[in-house]
């Protein structure tokens, strides 16, 4: 019941969110602007490079070092709790709950050929 909760909600943010390449506005109390970050999914890992102004973050897969320049949106849900979202230029949307007190990170993946992944994991600081 949960899951699909969740899914519902982050189709709901997703539709009314950014398309590849527009601006967005993040909460200006978001930890991650000007800082870099190691995510862990089990064996697959990133690492995301947010620039200081709160719009855009590099990610690198690190299995294969894939990379890509998203857009994104995080919205604040509660003191270092946020919502954060982007959709890549192949249309895949993502969209995040990450708990920065805990170090914790919750995904949902929608890609374009309908396909849905939810993933869980771990997050830290690197600088």
């Amino acid at each position: 019941m949960m899951r699909k909760f969740a899914q519902s909600l982050a189709a709901l943010v997703l539709m009314s969110g950014t398309v590849a390449g527009q601006s967005t506005t993040s909460s200006p109390s978001y930890p991650g602007s000007g800082h870099t970050y190691q995510v862990e999914y089990g064996r697959v890992a990133f690492k995301n490079a947010y620039s200081a102004d709160g719009v855009q973050m590099t990610y690198t897969r690190l299995t294969d070092g894939r990379s890509a320049v998203i857009n994104y949106t995080a919205l604040e849900v509660r003191p270092n709790l946020f919502w954060n979202t982007w959709t890549e230029a192949d249309g895949t949307s993502v969209a995040r709950v990450e708990d920065f007190e805990n170090g914790k990170i919750y995904t949902i993946v929608h890609f374009p050929d309908g396909k849905i992944v939810n993933l869980s994991g771990t997050f830290r600081k690197l600088d």
